[in-house]
């Protein structure tokens, strides 16, 4: 399977062209606009050899067309996430755990990892870029990992009182970093809602600022404007609150 590779786009020969496409993954795709072309994307190996890319012939409409053609071809590699995912939407909301794993155009069930890799249930391999959210920054399955969780598996794994662990980690945390004090959350959400909650009693003041297009958890105070078409965006400078569904406008 080819990596993705970054490429910067000031003019493309049509001899980028003339090579047989390689077989890939779907690309993410970034886009930066000059004028009415495109100006930079990230983008895989395959689009280099299949497309002629210049910057007078890629617009939005030809990107888009490009992307749902690299999408049919994902679609055609991963027939068994595609059965899991109609299959969990019969017991799970929206077919998946967490919406956060919900992607256009399925959800990639995954099989199992090792290292810096991920394979899915179709048994295609990924390079592994996302690493729960940056929880597996040693990689899957790395054997320290490994032998310290199966230690602490035949030891009783919850008990909902406090154990050494917490102790060893937080000291560790205060080490590395320099903070004093440590709580652990069992979620993004439970850990930016604290910090609002501590920062509303150590002010005296109800008000935030939430970071306009950008994700801090789904409790009410921070579930506002998070994912913002160019029409709900308003004014420069005084950009339109957006609350997520089943968030009181009042909060916003």
């Amino acid at each position: 399977m080819a990596r993705p590779s970054t490429v910067v786009f000031d003019d493309v020969p049509p001899q980028a062209a003339s090579k047989e496409p390689p077989t890939v993954m779907p690309p993410v795709v970034m886009t930066k606009f000059r004028k009415k072309s495109l100006r930079c994307i990230l983008i895989a190996p395959a689009f280099v050899s299949r497309f002629p890319l210049s910057l007078n012939l890629v617009t939005v409409s030809s990107l888009d067309e490009i992307v749902e053609d690299e999408e049919r071809i994902f679609l055609s590699r991963v027939p068994k996430s595609i059965e899991m995912h109609l299959q969990a939407s019969k017991s799970i909301p929206g077919g998946v755990p967490s919406s956060w794993a919900s992607s256009r155009p399925t959800p990639v069930w995954v099989s199992h990892g090792n290292g810096a890799y991920v394979w899915d249930v179709d048994d295609n391999r990924y390079i592994d870029f996302h690493a729960g959210y940056g929880a597996n920054v040693v990689g899957h399955a790395n054997p320290s990992v490994v032998a310290a969780v199966q230690k602490r598996v035949t030891q009783g794994t919850h008990f909902a009182q406090p154990t050494s662990d917490s102790i060893v980690v937080a000291e560790e945390l205060s080490r590395r970093f320099g903070l004093p004090q440590w709580r652990f959350c069992n979620s993004g959400t439970e850990a930016t809602m604290d910090a609002v909650h501590l920062m509303r009693v150590i002010t005296g003041r109800d008000l935030i600022i939430k970071v306009e297009g950008s994700y801090n958890g789904h409790h009410d105070s921070v579930a506002i404007s998070i994912f913002r078409s160019a029409e709900e965006l308003g004014p420069a400078d005084k950009p339109w609150r957006t609350p997520g569904a089943g968030i009181p406008q009042a909060i916003a």
